[in-house]
């Protein structure tokens, strides 16, 4: 069942829609303006993010970021009470993995919403999460792409890995049932 909240944004996309645009577009705006109120909730929530630059755009954005002096990933996309719900409980589960076993961990307070002043297809949910540096496995010498299958030390480096995450997986949902 929709909230009023919710049927009233469905009719305001719906009164705007034009099929010769693409519809994030169309929601979402110009990308300057986009951009600003991305800005003002990481103004408020993770004051001094800087150098934000465009990774994907689309009906969600993603943007390498620079924060505390740390390179930094930032995602935004339009708020929905729902995915902004499953967001926070991703978040959860990544920071209690992150305890034990290396992740892209979300960074405090990880998931934020923008003002709630805004009209409904304004308002945006952020979040920033620690940039995950490294090579895709298929990249790593000696044998690229294969060292990650037959090289003993790569497959036993990512078996290990595994290991400690399905543990700490294990553990979080004893916990958080």
């Amino acid at each position: 069942m929709m909230t009023p909240e919710q049927f009233e944004m469905v009719m305001e996309y719906a009164k705007n829609f034009d099929p010769s645009v693409m519809s994030a577009n169309a929601i979402l705006g110009d990308e300057a303006e986009y951009l600003a109120r991305v800005q003002a909730v990481l103004d408020e929530n993770w004051p001094g993010t800087t150098e934000m630059v465009l990774i994907r755009g689309g009906d969600s954005h993603v943007y390498s970021a620079m924060y505390n002096g740390e390179e930094v990933i930032v995602k935004s996309t339009l708020y929905l009470a729902g995915n902004y719900a499953v967001t926070e409980g991703y978040k959860d589960f990544l920071n209690f993995i992150n305890e034990e076993v290396p992740v892209a961990y979300f960074i405090e307070p990880g998931v934020a919403k923008s003002d709630d002043s805004l009209p409904p297809l304004k308002q945006l949910t952020v979040t920033m999460s620690d940039f995950a540096s490294g090579q895709s496995p298929k990249e790593v010498g000696p044998d690229a792409p294969w060292t990650w299958v037959f090289d003993e030390a790569a497959v036993k480096a990512q078996g290990d890995w595994l290991g400690r995450y399905r543990s700490q997986s294990i553990k979080y949902k004893q916990l958080y049932p």
